[in-house]
């Protein structure tokens, strides 16, 4: 067991977070929706018809890598084909009508590993959405010698794995079985707040293999360019493959607790525990709800007035992506819904950049963000290499802390694009 800290840079944050003992469980909406793309390869073809009528752990719609499995007995009521997900991509959809006396819990019949982890649609939310098999190829490919569990999340939210651990831990012991056997690991990691000392863990692992480390609780730590610098005291190159150039593989906690659950007969994805956080940070609940749910149906069974809201965010209140609609379904990577109220939103101004540094103390990538920036917002794009421009990892901490507020990751961002178009 290890206490580490984090080496430089990022925002501790001083907020008071309440870890659950009890989360409130969101009813079965009367529709779900289902896009056919959770992650960044291509669609899933859809194997149902409209009318079809199916059973929980039924297989909706197949992949090379990765299948989507109904979560919910019911029938299919339509299968949209101009359905958009978050980024904008047209990828479709399977809408199902819930029969509210959903049930049925079906198990995978399939015992070869890799095959059932496919059927099961297990995906990893780390730097890239990806299926958790194609991770597992590449992990293989390259003969990854350590494999880190990444158990933080933003400081701000971490009570959702402080839950799984505490409430859930055997079926996450299960899924570190699974991978241990898939990847043979010379060493396995599991990184922690140190906030979850608390919790009785000496045999979630196998002490010969594996240990705890625990870090200081600062964002944004859980980013794996942090995290391997942390724990490993390496930094690479962020363009290269972690897995062919250091032997590590990362996977994210809850994939750890879904390939658990898969393997311990129940169906995977079947419902999601999701962080919902108000828009002045101080109040945090968990929740868990059926995938497929409306975002507004949430907010709604929270008791939440919905006209008050002014802007939603998912998977981040620092740097998080914004959605255009309440009416977006709970998917396999949304794990946190962040949202403003009318008054709350942050406005950003077109003051000019009074060179305080504070955006360049915070930066945990030791960058310039101030000229990274500027260059960017006046089109001066080949200043960009000169600093490092692809080394920024799009945190937030620095227009987090910029005291006239002005859009540096979006300016970024844009000038990330503009190098990548020549």
């Amino acid at each position: 067991m290890k206490d580490l800290s984090f080496s430089s840079g990022g925002i501790a944050l001083k907020l008071s977070v309440t870890y659950p003992e009890k989360i409130k469980i969101i009813p079965l909406p009367e529709k779900i929706l289902l896009p056919l793309k959770q992650d960044e390869l291509s669609p899933l073809t859809p194997l149902v018809k409209k009318k079809s009528e199916i059973k929980a752990g039924d297989t909706l719609a197949k992949g090379p890598y990765s299948n989507i499995l109904s979560p919910v007995d019911g029938k299919v009521s339509q299968i949209k084909k101009d359905f958009q997900n978050y980024l904008g991509e047209e990828v479709g959809a399977i809408e199902i009508e819930v029969d509210q006396q959903s049930t049925y819990s079906k198990k995978t019949e399939d015992t070869r590993l890799l095959s059932k982890i496919i059927s099961g649609g297990i995906i990893d939310i780390q730097k890239r959405v990806l299926p958790l098999v194609k991770k597992i190829e590449i992990a293989q490919k390259y003969k990854v010698k350590t494999l880190i569990i990444n158990g933080l999340e933003e400081i701000l939210t971490n009570g959702k794995n402080y839950y799984f651990l505490q409430k859930k831990k055997e079926i996450i012991k299960q899924g570190i079985k699974v991978l241990a056997k898939l990847l043979n690991p010379k060493k396995i990691i599991i990184a922690l707040y140190k906030d979850f000392r608390i919790i009785e863990l000496d045999d979630i692992i196998d002490s010969s293999v594996g240990e705890i480390v625990y870090l200081k609780n600062k964002y944004p730590q859980h980013k794996t360019p942090i995290l391997i610098r942390t724990i490993l005291k390496q930094d690479y190159p962020l363009d290269q493959s972690i897995e062919k150039l250091l032997k590590i593989t990362i996977l994210d906690l809850e994939t750890v607790y879904e390939v658990g659950k898969l393997f311990n007969g129940e169906v995977p994805y079947r419902e999601k525990l999701v962080t919902i956080v108000k828009g002045d940070l101080t109040q945090t609940e968990i929740v868990e709800t059926t995938i497929g749910t409306p975002i507004s149906y949430i907010l709604e069974q929270l008791n939440i007035d919905l006209e008050s809201i002014s802007k939603i965010v998912i998977n981040g209140t620092i740097s998080g992506t914004p959605l255009s609609s309440l009416d977006y379904p709970i998917t396999k990577e949304i794990g946190l819904i962040f949202f403003q109220q009318k008054g709350q939103e942050c406005k950003f101004s077109d003051a000019v950049c009074i060179k305080c540094g504070e955006c360049v103390e915070v930066c945990p990538m030791n960058l310039m963000p101030l000229f990274i920036s500027g260059y960017s917002q006046s089109k001066q794009f080949d200043f960009l290499k000169k600093f490092n421009i692809f080394s920024c990892i799009e945190c937030g901490c620095c227009a987090y802390v910029c005291p006239v507020n002005i859009p540096l990751v979006q300016w970024i961002k844009y000038g990330k694009a503009n190098l990548l178009k020549t």
